[in-house]
């Protein structure tokens, strides 16, 4: 019984060691724990502070104490409303009688220890520890966030008005299906509508992109780039329809964790515009200037050309006065004559299409001038292109000037050559009288009622597709290869007809070739120059001084004046001239001279011969000068003027016409 009691007593005492070594385990895990939690409190990155009921600090952590700029040793002696700007002591008490278990969370503003305030974020919640209620509360300092949320407000609304008053096309969109987010005031102006029409809508519903593909292709370079910048592109007014050019650029931004398309669009139009004009009227000036070298050229080479003409003709006409018309060598004299005159016609031409040459226009036959052009553009035309002509008209007479009528021809039917070029074809020439009335006046309302001729030039080529038939006739519009045209043909036959109070009108099918029809009015009959009957060759017995720098030409046409009854001498020199007429200026009825001469010009040499004697009739001849023109000779007090090369008929009518204007008593 002793033994049983003994070993009761032994497992009691064991069972109470056992639970003192349990109590000392978790007094020490509790000891662990507390200072676990201390540590966690103090190395808090929020400052913690316990208060009591009465809002006096009962514990804070070392964080919010430097938080404030106190010691801890100070804190634990403060009340909470010491710091606490927004609240006062009363308010600070209410909040803490009515704090619960459920705590509080709100936004405060604490002073620290050196008077500067500080944004605040604290959490509290209510405790009960010994019997007496606590508040636990977590503050956190927001000034940063505070502030960062205050520069970003900013910033948005910097955004906002720079996006508003932007004077550029500014949208907000999604980025997958165009979702429109917000828009500009000048999105709103550009489309015609309001800001509300537009909210919530897709741009592809609204139609904004005049070609869908150029949204795509934007599309995929944001995708790859995250942004766009400056792809010129066409967008349309969502009121009106109208196309404009634009610049568009992109940005992919990133707003309330979503993926936006922020986009800016510079309307480029009228720029563009300007940038087009000013290309054309650049591609002018190189034409013009391309012209005023023509001229030069021409005007050099229309000298030199027509004293070597001059000399053919004179020759010529020489030999062709003296042989019977039967002789054998007469016809190749008369082809001689005739070349010589078409080269003269050429000559005039090319220093009329460099407007060296005043137009005169004439009543005179068009059948001829189209036989001639035509006999002409054979010889210039390939082989492989066939010439039909048709010239049917009754009455053919026009009032016009028949080389620039020829230049009409020539570029009419060098054209449709040009389009045939590759495969050959035929060129349709036709002329036929036509009637406009009150009928066929509704086709051509530019032109009064009467009787015109009607001259239409088909070609078989390709043909003008439709979109450019309104172009063909502006100035320097060419479908031409480089090199191959300059786009002035059609603009100056165009302004040829209207100048001769015509109209020109273009038929084309595509494939089918083209036909250009032109109507001319018809002039009297009576005043054409082709039916003045022919007059004797004015001759007579006067003395004339003939100078020319050129000897083969002064020595022809010392032989063609002979011819007609008159003392000639020649000079090729003139100061050799103007001694000869100083010595004896009472020998000499007329002094014939050239203008373009060494040393001395014939418009000098005129001068210097008045001086001499006033009354001597004096007639100036030139190939072609820029100094000198018609108009100018008559101004200055020449009695006449005369271009080379010459005909024998020509210059007796010239000379006879200036002698006989010298009063008699002179």
């Amino acid at each position: 019984m002793k033994d049983k009691t003994k070993d009761i007593l032994l497992a009691e005492l064991k069972e109470a060691k056992k639970r003192i070594a349990d109590l000392e385990q978790e007094k020490e895990r509790q000891k662990d724990e507390a200072i676990i939690r201390r540590m966690l409190v103090e190395h808090s990155r929020d400052g913690i502070v316990v208060l009591d009921k009465d809002g006096k600090v009962y514990e804070a952590n070392k964080r919010y104490a430097d938080m404030l700029g106190y010691s801890r040793e100070e804190l634990l002696k403060m009340h909470v409303w010491e710091w606490e700007v927004q609240v006062s002591s009363d308010q600070v008490k209410e909040m803490i009688r009515t704090v619960d278990e459920k705590g509080d969370h709100f936004q405060s503003r604490h002073r620290r220890k050196d008077g500067s305030t500080y944004e605040v974020e604290i959490s509290t919640d209510a405790i009960f520890y010994r019997d007496q209620k606590l508040i636990f509360c977590v503050c956190r300092d927001i000034s940063e966030r505070k502030k960062m949320e205050e520069n970003l407000r900013q910033s948005e609304a910097k955004f906002s008005k720079a996006f508003q008053l932007s004077p550029n096309l500014m949208a907000i969109t999604t980025l997958d299906k165009g979702k429109i987010i917000d828009v500009n005031n000048t999105f709103c102006s550009f489309h015609g509508t309001q800001r509300e029409n537009l909210i919530g809508k897709f741009t592809a519903d609204l139609g904004l992109w005049a070609d869908p593909a150029s949204r795509d292709f934007i599309l995929n370079r944001l995708k790859e780039n995250k942004k766009v910048y400056n792809i010129e592109t066409v967008m349309r007014r969502i009121n009106t329809g109208e196309e404009r050019t634009v610049l568009f650029s992109a940005d992919i931004i990133i707003l309330q964790n979503e993926e936006l398309l922020l986009s800016e669009a510079v309307d480029i139009t009228e720029s563009k515009m300007a940038e087009i004009e000013k290309s054309r009227l650049e591609e002018e000036l190189r034409h013009s200037q391309k012209l005023e070298g023509i001229g030069t050229l021409a005007g050099g080479v229309a000298h030199d050309f027509n004293n070597i003409l001059g000399i053919i003709l004179g020759n010529a006409e020489l030999v062709l006065d003296d042989i019977d018309e039967n002789d054998p060598e007469y016809y190749n004299l008369t082809e001689i004559k005739n070349a010589g005159l078409r080269a003269k016609d050429i000559i005039r031409q090319l220093l009329t299409f460099s407007r060296y040459v005043e137009v005169k226009k004439y009543s005179i036959n068009l059948n001829p001038i189209l036989e001639e052009s035509i006999k002409f553009l054979r010889s210039t035309i390939p082989s492989t292109i066939e010439i039909r002509y048709n010239l049917n008209a009754d009455n053919d007479f026009i009032f016009a000037d028949s080389t620039q009528i020829h230049q009409v021809m020539m570029n009419l039917c060098i054209n449709a050559a040009q389009a045939m070029e590759q495969n050959g074809g035929l060129i349709k020439i036709s002329l036929e009288n036509f009637k406009v009335d009150e009928y066929t006046g509704r086709l051509h309302p530019d032109l009064k009622k009467g009787e015109y001729v009607k001259l239409t030039v088909q070609d078989t080529g390709p043909g003008i597709v439709p979109e450019i038939q309104d172009r063909i006739f502006d100035p320097y519009f060419t479908t031409k290869d480089s090199g191959k045209g300059s786009g002035m043909g059609l603009s100056l036959v165009h302004g040829i007809i209207k100048n001769h109070n015509g109209t020109i009108a273009v038929h084309s099918t595509p494939g089918k070739g083209a036909a250009f029809s032109i109507l001319l009015p018809l002039a009297p009959r009576n005043n054409s120059i082709s039916s003045r009957p022919a007059e004797s060759i004015p001759k007579g017995k006067e003395r004339i001084l003939f100078v020319d720098d050129e000897i083969s030409l002064a020595a022809v046409a010392q032989k063609m004046i002979e011819k007609l009854g008159y003392a000639v001498k020649i000079a090729v020199n003139p100061e050799d001239a103007l001694n000869l007429f100083r010595k004896k200026p009472d020998d000499f009825d007329l002094v014939i001279t050239d203008m373009t001469m060494p040393q001395i010009t014939g418009e000098v040499l005129f001068y210097e011969i008045r001086k001499i004697r006033k009354d001597i009739p004096v007639i100036l001849s030139t190939g072609y000068s820029t100094l000198m023109n018609e108009e100018k000779a008559m101004r200055i007090g020449l009695t006449g003027y005369i271009m080379k090369p010459f005909k024998l008929r020509q210059m007796a009518e010239i000379i006879r016409k200036a002698i006989d204007a010298v009063p008699p008593s002179a």
